[in-house]
């Protein structure tokens, strides 16, 4: 793919080239979806969860932290100490 864009810049206008990951769909110019179909499971307690509950939580967190590396920003994650979904 490389080869085939220098080809077609025969005026040398590319300078770089940056690939860059994306684990999301972009659905508009402010908007974006993980394509998860739901997370209504979540809501169980977290005992209970089973293999299904923590594949739904892998893919968020994966996908939240793909979006945010590929805008660049830097987020500041909160949350309660006596939180039992950090823990």
């Amino acid at each position: 793919m490389v080869t085939e864009l220098a080809e077609a810049d025969p005026n040398d206008r590319i300078k770089t080239l940056q690939e860059v990951y994306l684990d999301y769909y972009a659905v508009g110019r402010n908007l974006f979806s993980l394509k998860i179909p739901s997370t209504i499971a979540l809501r169980k307690p977290r005992e209970r969860w089973g293999e299904m509950e923590k594949s739904i939580v892998n893919r968020s967190a994966d996908g939240l932290i793909s979006a945010v590396m590929s805008l660049r920003l830097l987020p500041q994650v909160k949350y309660l100490t006596d939180s039992n979904a950090c823990a």
